[in-house]
């Protein structure tokens, strides 16, 4: 059902995905100034909309979102941007939407990353590397791989964040089941 909140929801995401997705993409940074208030926004719009059950909703969908990421950021995999851009889509789009949203960003993000394991010429390295150290644990292989040389890329996650949530988000929104 189509609704003047669900409209303002949309355009809150999108006010938040456009300069959040830009900045990662140049500066490799998600300044707090737009997750913040974004997630501030995203839930006071629930409540005013929906009252506590939207609350709630809302709640759940931030942490829903947030958490997965936020365990990845501490293993160093990610920035904390990434965990609050999430976190405030969460709270924008609500259970279950935040995490369908979360799976579709992880599901773009990890295309992304085969895409440039690609254009860099580094996938194939890495498969063999997977499959000797699959048949060295096996027992088929005698002799452990040796890794091949570490590169400590960045990928703008927020870029796949933003294609991920609009993925989920905006199609229903705009075919009025939102």
């Amino acid at each position: 059902m189509y609704s003047y909140a669900t409209e303002a929801q949309l355009y809150l995401l999108l006010a938040l995905l456009v300069p959040a997705t830009v900045m990662d993409f140049t500066r490799h940074r998600i300044p707090n100034y737009l997750t913040y208030p974004a997630l501030v926004l995203g839930l006071c719009l629930a409540a005013l909309s929906w009252g506590w059950t939207g609350l709630g909703n809302h709640l759940i969908g931030t942490f829903a979102a947030g958490i997965p990421l936020f365990l990845i950021f501490l293993s160093g995999s990610l920035g904390g941007g990434d965990v609050k851009l999430m976190a405030a889509v969460g709270a924008i789009v609500g259970f279950p939407n935040a995490l369908n949203a979360l799976l579709a960003s992880i599901m773009v993000g990890g295309l992304c990353a085969a895409l440039i394991l690609i254009w860099q010429g580094r996938l194939w390295g890495l498969v063999q590397y997977a499959c000797s150290t699959l048949g060295y644990r096996a027992g088929i292989l005698s002799q452990a791989p040796q890794p091949p040389p570490a590169h400590r890329d960045s990928f703008p996650f927020g870029v796949a964040i933003a294609i991920g949530s609009c993925l989920i988000v905006v199609p229903p929104t705009l075919m009025g089941s939102g």
